[in-house]
């Protein structure tokens, strides 16, 4: 019975880990313009989020105004 236990504890553990670290749309400002990337951000938070390699800032849309914060 622990066994299955374990084995169930297991698979919720592994979710929950998928749905927080999912990639999102976010944009960068390079080369004078606003390009779009890929991240593991959110849209509030207290840690800015970058963009490697270089730590490039990441904002949440084409305008490249609101600032991305890590998860």
């Amino acid at each position: 019975m622990a066994f299955l236990m374990a084995i169930g504890l297991a698979f919720a553990t592994t979710k929950n880990a998928t749905v927080e670290s999912a990639l999102i749309a976010g944009w960068i400002h390079e080369s004078g313009i606003c390009k779009p990337v890929t991240v593991n951000c959110e849209n509030t938070g207290s840690n800015l989020c970058t963009y490697s390699p270089e730590s490039i800032q990441v904002f949440q849309d084409s305008t490249c105004k609101r600032v991305m914060y890590r998860l």
